[in-house]
């Protein structure tokens, strides 16, 4: 299973402030369904990479508005760029067991 690794202290502090956020549809975070692929920060802005499993989800923009409200509440973060990274498909590989087995609950295989 991928993981994404971080540099320093403030890119993981945003990070595990990004593993609250939930999927709308799915009962997983968006850092363990493997949707989180780049934090990093610098000079106080937050860049984060979000990876969508289709072209088409309609909760794009909610997505992208928590995450913004997630790395805002992070100390020493002041402004956050969120972008889309399609030329990085969604992988199955990068979701957790932890969401694995939540996914599995509910009926839905990996």
């Amino acid at each position: 299973m991928g993981r994404l690794t971080t540099t320093s202290s403030l890119d993981t502090a945003v990070l595990r402030s990004l593993e609250d956020i939930q999927d709308p549809h799915l009962p997983a975070s968006l850092v363990d369904l493997g949707m989180i692929v780049g934090v990093r920060v610098s000079d106080a802005t937050a860049h984060v990479e979000l990876c969508l499993p289709c072209t088409s989800c309609p909760a794009v923009r909610l997505l992208e508005e928590e995450v913004v409200k997630a790395a805002q509440r992070v100390e020493g973060v002041h402004d956050v760029e969120v972008r889309q990274a399609w030329e990085r498909p969604w992988r199955r590989d990068a979701v957790t067991p932890r969401a694995v087995d939540a996914l599995r609950e509910i009926g839905v295989q990996l």
